[in-house]
């Protein structure tokens, strides 16, 4: 018997959406932040990101050149306590850097970093755990 299949491939930034959701279900997240650079740029599309999931949440596209020390204790200030890094490994690096390690890396704070770049994430952060 001849059977036929459809069978759906999509290319692996299609899939990124539906990480940061599923991440932000498990972890049961009730606040976001989702900061992403030029890279993630055409993935992200804010209005539907987040949506049905009971968290407040704020998508910020960043640029390394912009003053991501001012960004981050915004973002303090609104008690955001999770941050997804959508970009690059300087991308990441860079907002990792300018938050202070000693506040942003407690236990009730929650770092996911997604990058399309090979290599490792060096930070001068000491006692940080990153999914």
């Amino acid at each position: 018997t001849n059977q036929e299949f459809y069978l759906q491939l999509l290319h692996p930034q299609d899939m990124i959406p539906q990480i940061v959701r599923i991440l932000a279900l498990s972890s049961e997240l009730t606040s976001a932040a989702i900061l992403y650079d030029e890279s993630f740029g055409s993935v992200i599309k804010s209005d539907c990101l987040l949506r049905d999931i009971p968290a407040r949440h704020i998508v910020i596209n960043v640029e390394v050149s912009t003053s991501l020390r001012q960004l981050m204790v915004e973002l303090r200030e609104l008690d955001v306590f999770n941050y997804f890094v959508l970009g690059s490994l300087l991308t990441a690096r860079s907002i990792i850097d300018s938050s202070d390690c000693s506040t942003y890396y407690e236990k009730k704070f929650g770092w996911y970093i997604i990058t399309q770049d090979d290599g490792q994430l060096r930070s001068s952060c000491r006692n940080i755990t990153l999914l």
